[in-house]
């Protein structure tokens, strides 16, 4: 497999999908839910690394900066939270539709705010790859679904990487992809060992589908401790810590 797949079968479909996609994605996981219940604190500086339509961008706790390659999905959270600003109290900052990268954005930029009580939140177009912030940046981070769609070895094990290195040592990360257990429904066609494709509408999206030794591996591998692990919604999640 190559990178090439991610552009025909993930960023494509999400730039023609993102508006269907985003009626059928609108509940948080109870995991994520209790997760964030525990761990999210005021004045905790929060990463959801591949937002995609928002739908767990948390409302309490911290502030979060949802970032997302597609700016067709981080349009659609424009459209649903930032129209209402006054009334939601949110703050969906500057950054909502400029394609950042890393030489652009300093810490500076994407500060805490000690003066308000409500929760705020920016939206980056950006590469989970290359994330556009410092090391040690983050007490939680959240990655939901994302990096199954990289399409090799090498891809996923940067992400992992990259999470790593913008989580402070104290910070946790709350961490799924697609069981591999899933993929005998009929809407999974197989391309290689355990790449897929999966049908949505008329358009399949790639996905590389874990089983969950493998991903504990590859988190210890790249740095992790794995606090605890489970599957949910055909899932596997992962809380994860650094290595101390």
């Amino acid at each position: 497999m190559n990178s090439e797949y991610e552009d025909a079968y993930v960023h494509k479909f999400y730039s023609k999908y993102a508006k269907k996609f985003d009626v059928t994605r609108y509940k948080t996981w109870p995991k994520i839910s209790s997760f964030l219940k525990v761990y999210d604190k005021p004045g905790f500086l929060n990463l959801d690394a591949g937002c995609g339509n928002g739908r767990n961008l948390p409302r309490t706790g911290g502030v979060w900066i949802g970032l997302d390659y597609s700016k067709e999905l981080l349009n659609c959270i424009v459209d649903k939270y930032c129209k209402v600003n006054d009334q939601k109290d949110l703050d969906c900052g500057t950054l909502s539709k400029k394609n950042i990268c890393k030489s652009e954005l300093k810490y500076s930029l994407v500060h805490k705010s000690s003066s308000t009580p409500h929760v705020s939140f920016n939206l980056i177009r950006g590469d989970c790859l290359c994330l556009p912030f410092n090391s040690n940046t983050f007490d939680i981070i959240l990655s939901i679904a994302v990096i199954h769609h990289f399409s090799t070895p090498e891809r996923r094990t940067q992400a992992l990487q990259e999470m790593h290195r913008v989580l402070k040592p104290t910070g946790r990360i709350l961490l799924y992809v697609w069981n591999e257990e899933t993929k005998f429904q009929s809407k999974f066609k197989q391309i290689k060992n355990k790449d897929y494709l999966v049908r949505f509408k008329t358009f399949d999206r790639y996905y590389y589908l874990y089983d969950h030794k493998e991903l504990v591996d590859a988190c210890v591998k790249n740095g992790f401790n794995v606090e605890e692990s489970g599957i949910e919604q055909e899932s596997i999640f992962v809380i994860l810590k650094k290595q101390i």
